[in-house]
């Protein structure tokens, strides 16, 4: 699993940094509620469950994920699509190799990014192992078991909203997992969005409401404890 400093935070501790970032320059951006981790045991292949997420709450399934596995030592990481809501493809986004791009943080994420997958496209892969090599974006290149994220965009009432999801694939020889860490979106259709972390560090803190503050604290301490 993925070393986290601070646990996921909640709905509550969600609208607290909504609130506090009100008059700065992420007004628009909306923290959201990442995805349940997801995890496989070794050898589930097309049995392997599939976790669905709703964005914003509006009961309609946006995005959905698996990790399956074709033997113990091949698996492959997915993140399904529609036509209406895609993600940003990486050089090898063909018709026969549909690789998730993955970004740092500070990436914009708008429509300008080339590869958005779209109509035809059921699913991206988010990374993969075959012949004992890593591929994909949140695999290859030293990002295996490292946060990473994907640029989305979904349909809100007829218009596209661009987002991010920060995740990270593991597979350690038990199970494998989807590790998912934080997501936002704008708010505006048709305006891009920045990578980041929005989960806030400790100088950040003074800036939540008073609620979201406390409830953060006691997490904080709860995670010190167990830690």
């Amino acid at each position: 699993m993925v070393n986290r400093f601070f646990t996921k935070p909640n709905v509550g501790t969600l609208s607290a940094i909504s609130l506090a970032a009100s008059s700065s320059a992420f007004a628009s951006l909306i923290p959201v509620v990442p995805p349940t981790d997801l995890s496989t045991p070794i050898g589930i292949g097309s049995g392997a469950p599939i976790l669905n997420w709703d964005i914003n709450g509006d009961s309609a399934n946006d995005f959905s994920f698996v990790f399956r596995y074709y033997s113990n030592t091949s698996w492959q990481a997915l993140m399904g699509t529609s036509p209406t809501n895609n993600v940003l493809g990486d050089s090898s986004f063909t018709p026969t190799a549909n690789y998730a791009r993955s970004y740092s943080a500070g990436a914009l994420i708008a429509s300008g990014n080339p590869a958005f997958s779209g109509s035809g496209v059921a699913a991206i892969i988010l990374g993969s192992l075959y012949s004992g090599s890593l591929y994909g974006g949140f695999a290859r290149g030293g990002n295996f078991n490292q946060p990473r994220f994907a640029g989305f965009r979904f349909d809100i009432a007829g218009q596209p909203h661009y987002g991010f999801l920060e995740m990270a694939v593991n597979a350690n020889g038990t199970n494998g997992t989807i590790d998912f860490i934080s997501a936002a979106y704008e708010s505006d259709p048709n305006v891009g969005i920045q990578t980041q972390s929005i989960v806030p560090e400790p100088t950040t803190l003074a800036a939540l409401a008073a609620g979201g503050l406390a409830m953060l604290t006691s997490r904080r301490r709860k995670l010190a404890v167990a830690a």
